[in-house]
Order: structure tokens, then sequence, then C-alpha cells
């Protein structure tokens, strides 16, 4: 019988392992159009998202979501390596995999997932991060980290620079940005348009300043300082390797 017997599922009843009627109907299809819709709303590029999908979709197409364990997923790991398919794109899978688990649960669909987890990878791209590479970084850091990342993964500006970014640089009204030559490393200014993600970000930003902190990019009113163990620990979390926070830098050259 789906989802066990009328005896173990009355058993279970307010407990994390109760499967509802509702979960066990919720189908693969559903939890990846579910994510795709997310990458839309938040993310840069479907590119990256949607091939994932699509090898997925070869091992869970039409499957319950509460049919998808971790003896499977353990399973789609060994036939992925069997491929030849490189440990980064795995991880890249598995993290799209882990993020449509967890949106079906932050939706109240499933009431719990699978430990997923990563695989150490020998042949990491060094100096560039896939979009969902990134976007699981991001979730381990704090959130300020994550605003300050963000804004460097769009734009491809030096750490430094991110960090003396102050409010009077910021035109909300005219959605631009004109960087003081001061504060380039090049000593030339810049002028940068807020567009979509950007401008949502900065006026994210904007919506929680702090009136007595000229800095964008804070923690607590003051200037963001030395972060590499968090960013360490982030990378680290994620499954992505060792990753230098100037590969971001590298990242947004290239997606220009």
């Amino acid at each position: 019988m789906p989802g066990g017997s009328l005896r173990e599922r009355l058993r279970s009843a307010g407990t994390a392992q109760f499967i509802g009627p509702a979960a066990e109907r919720v189908t693969f299809e559903e939890l990846s159009e579910a994510y795709l819709s997310d990458y839309r709303v938040n993310a840069r590029s479907l590119r990256d998202a949607e091939r994932a999908v699509t090898w997925l979709h070869k091992t869970f197409a039409f499957n319950r979501a509460i049919d998808i364990t971790a003896d499977r997923i353990n399973a789609y790991i060994e036939a992925r390596l069997a491929d030849k398919a490189a440990r980064a794109t795995i991880n890249r899978e598995l993290a799209a995999l882990r993020r449509m688990l967890t949106l079906a649960m932050r939706a109240g669909k499933l009431p719990s997932r699978p430990h997923i987890a990563m695989l150490e990878e020998n042949n990491a791209r060094g100096g560039f991060f896939e979009a969902a590479e990134f976007e699981e970084v991001c979730k381990h850091l704090p959130e300020e980290l994550a605003d300050f990342a963000t804004f460097a993964y769009l734009t491809g500006w030096r750490k430094g620079e991110i960090q003396k970014l102050q409010w009077a640089e910021v035109d909300m009204a005219g959605q631009v940005i004109r960087l003081r030559a001061a504060n380039s490393k090049n000593k030339r200014g810049r002028v940068l348009m807020l567009r979509s993600e950007l401008l949502a970000l900065i006026q994210r930003r904007h919506e929680s300043r702090r009136l007595e902190c000229p800095y964008v990019f804070n923690r607590k009113g003051e200037p963001i300082g030395d972060f590499r163990k968090s960013w360490g620990n982030a990378c680290e979390a994620a499954g992505v390797g060792v990753r230098l926070f100037h590969d971001l830098r590298r990242t947004a050259a290239q997606a220009d």
C-alpha cells in the first residue's frame, strides 16, 4: 500500500515520519516546475538549472516525491559516475534536487526530505561559479555577506570596491550607482545601472539601512571586514570545494 499500511500510518500520525495523502500526490514534475519558477524569480540564468532538471528527469520522471529516497539518490550518483559525468556536474544536479525538495517542504507539501550529501570534487572548474553552485554557497552565508557576495556575482566589482560603496554613491530615484574614482582600484569612476535582480538587491539593502551608517554593505552598522573564514565554511558546506571570493569577479566577466 502506498505510504505504508494503515496501522503504520496511524502510528506515525503527528510525527515527522507521517506522510499524508497530499504529500503522496506530489510528483517530481511538480518539484521541478516549482524549482524552475523559483529560479526565474531569483536567479540570473535558467541554463544550468534546466540542464540539471533534464538529467534528473531521466531518472525520476513521473516518480512521487516520497519515492525519491536516499537509496535511489545514491543509485543516481553511481549511475552518473558510471556515465563519466564530472563530480562538479553531479553536485550541481544534487544541489538542484535538494533545492526542489526544500522548496516543497517550505511550501508544506512534504514533511521532510532525505539527506543529500555532495561528492568531493577533484575537478571543479577553477575560478568560475555555476549559478547553482553560487546559490548553494549563499544559503550558508549570513544575510549581509550573501548580499555582499551577490553584488560581486552580478557586477564583477572587486571586494574592496564593494566594501567602500556608500549610499552617497547610490541614486535610488535614478536607479544608478556612480562609483567615485577614489574608491575604484584603477582610480576611474564608474556608472552602474540598477536593473532586475541587482535593483531588487539594492532596494532590499536600502529598506534595512542604518541612517548612522554610510556603507551599503555592513555588519550591524560596521563596514564589512575580513570574512575569509565565513566564506570558506560556506563553500565547504555547499560542497563546491575551495573557492576564492575573487572567483565571483571571473564568473561575472565570463557571463558578460
